[in-house]
């Protein structure tokens, strides 16, 4: 959550315009980063033409990303401490060629922090600075306040609770956010890459298998029946080639070899594979991660979700080590944002253990950070001790005939903490 900050005082006889004031000598000397260049983010909102954005960086990066995805401006001044420098360095590289960092010698020194910014901005040779003071703390927020004062440097911060807001002090006024933020963005801002962006059209076949979901969705009691059977369970586990084939539940037919590709049938909806792992997976569970997908991908094309993505995988990047519990990361099921927050989901066709619910919760934590939302969407209505951990956490949990129609009338993007959507069985 982004508060709102109490704005001080203007000092009276001593604002100049930024061009009008000389260099300081040795004023690049704690600078450093990238080259200045042109920033690859989207412009949300139509303002003068700043030359330089000024952040206050905390140990939360979103919000300042937020700030920059926000306003057209080529360059970028990071004011860090010794504590939140990694942070800088990570935004930086979300911003290619756009970003600089000034190290602050003292961020609890109010005096020290103005002189300081303003020489970081006179050597940079802003002629149009603008101040964003919404991370750092509130010594920094002082100390930049004061030497946007003597800019004549307009203010602002951004406001995600209760509204989305760029909140502009002096005249006070607001403006509304934009939707700028992707998963990619979430991932990388906390030092990972991409394994696999998780791009729902790099199998093909997943497209002839839409309809074949919505049945198997219709008579999701007997597949997990089905799937509890020993021998099928075997074949889940080790579809090789030398295996016979044991009876697939719920009337479904299959044909093909484990050498070559394969089909399943079902209620007159087929569905291709291109190998007998394929199915094995499929029949595990799969078919409840991409019958999910295809419910929230209209939401996707109306615009109320972004950059939905299918089975997407973090890899190891150079400063992984920063991430929040960064050793219980895993795939992630399936992933999109509102644009301003990460949205993470589980799916579980069969029983929901602790262990799911703890993979959950550290990819959320890691990769969401505060506003991030965690949700784990099931076959069946949660019961039990699964139901008591969601409610008792961050995360929130649709399961069972609530799900179709939570996701039609986007009711899944406003779940509170610790809500669980309990239905009869109707499966």
């Amino acid at each position: 959550m982004i508060s709102r900050r109490r704005s001080l005082r203007r000092r009276s006889g001593r604002a100049r315009p930024a061009g009008a004031m000389p260099a300081a000598s040795g004023a690049g000397a704690h600078l450093a980063g990238t080259e200045q260049g042109d920033p690859s983010a989207r412009s949300a909102q139509t303002m003068p033409d700043y030359d330089l954005m000024v952040h206050l960086v905390g140990e939360q990066a979103i919000p300042n990303l937020i700030a920059m995805r926000q306003l057209d401006v080529p360059r970028h001044l990071l004011l860090v401490s010794d504590q939140t420098l990694p942070v800088a360095k990570r935004l930086a590289q979300l911003q290619p060629g756009a970003c600089r960092w000034g190290k602050l010698r003292n961020p609890y020194a109010i005096g020290g922090t103005s002189a300081q910014t303003l020489q970081f901005v006179r050597s940079m040779g802003a002629r149009q600075p603008v101040f964003n003071l919404t991370g750092g703390t509130k010594m920094m927020f002082a100390g930049a306040y004061d030497a946007a004062q003597q800019l004549n440097a307009p203010c602002f911060y951004v406001e995600t609770v209760p509204n989305r807001t760029l909140h502009w002090l002096e005249p006070h006024r607001k403006v509304p956010l934009k939707p700028v933020l992707g998963v990619e963005d979430f991932v990388r801002v906390v030092g990972h890459d991409l394994q696999d962006p998780g791009r729902w059209e790099s199998d093909p076949l997943r497209a002839t298998r839409v309809e074949l979901c919505r049945r198997f969705w219709d008579v999701r009691s007997k597949i997990c029946e089905g799937n509890r059977q020993k021998a099928f369970a075997a074949f889940c586990k080790d579809s090789s080639a030398g295996k016979s084939l044991p009876p697939f539940p719920a009337g479904i037919m299959v044909a093909g070899d484990p050498s070559g590709r394969w089909t399943l049938t079902l209620g007159g909806a087929t569905g291709q594979f291109s190998s007998a792992d394929e199915v094995a997976a499929f029949m595990a569970g799969g078919w409840f991660e991409e019958f999910c997908y295809s419910l929230l991908r209209p939401l996707e094309m109306s615009g109320l979700i972004h950059q939905l993505r299918f089975r997407l995988k973090p890899a190891w990047g150079a400063q992984a080590a920063v991430a929040a519990d960064a050793q219980g990361i895993q795939e992630f099921d399936l992933a999109f944002t509102d644009g301003f927050r990460l949205f993470v989901l589980e799916c579980k066709a069969g029983d929901v253990k602790q262990e799911h619910i703890q993979v959950l919760e550290n990819n959320r934590n890691s990769f969401g950070g505060a506003m991030g939302q965690g949700l784990l969407l099931t076959t069946f209505p949660l019961r039990g001790a699964a139901a008591r951990r969601i409610q008792g956490s961050k995360l929130a949990a649709i399961g069972g005939g609530a799900l179709p129609d939570a996701v039609s009338r986007g009711d899944i993007i406003t779940l509170p903490p610790g809500a669980v959507l309990p239905r009869r069985r109707s499966g």
